[in-house]
């Protein structure tokens, strides 16, 4: 990597390229370089994430969102990405909390959201958890008043 700045489509596609590779200390060793002349963005840090995910690093995972939330990069796809680490690492309650916060930043949960909030609760033999099921009861009225207007 040198010292050289990247573009951003550089460090997007490095970050894609160390997720598929299962290179996560590429990943975050260049995300953590170009930070400082880049501003963090969703492409990367989602990629980020996913090749944390595959080497089972989840805590760095959760690392990536606190960055992401502090620069203003974080979206529903970075959420699913620490979503993902929590279903990984056994962590139910983790889940729960990112995706109240989630909501909280007036993001819209996606199916892969719940999904994996949900699978992280099985993991656990969780999957009754009322937080959850009160969340998705409440998406799920959300969806169908919108579809209806």
């Amino acid at each position: 990597m040198g010292s050289t700045a990247w573009t951003l489509a550089e460090l997007r596609a490095h970050c894609c390229s160390c997720a598929k590779s299962h290179a996560w200390k590429q990943a975050l060793a260049a995300l953590t370089a170009q930070s400082h002349s880049l501003q963090l963005e969703a492409v990367a840090l989602s990629a980020t994430m996913t090749a944390c995910n595959r080497a089972s690093v989840w805590p760095i995972t959760l690392e990536l969102l606190q960055m992401a939330g502090q620069t203003g990069a974080a979206t529903v796809v970075v959420y699913n990405g620490a979503l993902t680490a929590c279903d990984k690492g056994h962590q139910w309650q983790m889940a729960l909390e990112i995706l109240s916060a989630l909501t909280q930043q007036d993001l819209q949960p996606s199916s892969i959201s719940f999904g994996a909030a949900l699978s992280a609760c099985q993991r656990c033999g969780r999957w009754q958890e009322e937080k959850l099921k009160r969340r998705l009861l409440i998406d799920i009225q959300h969806n169908i008043s919108q579809s209806a207007s």
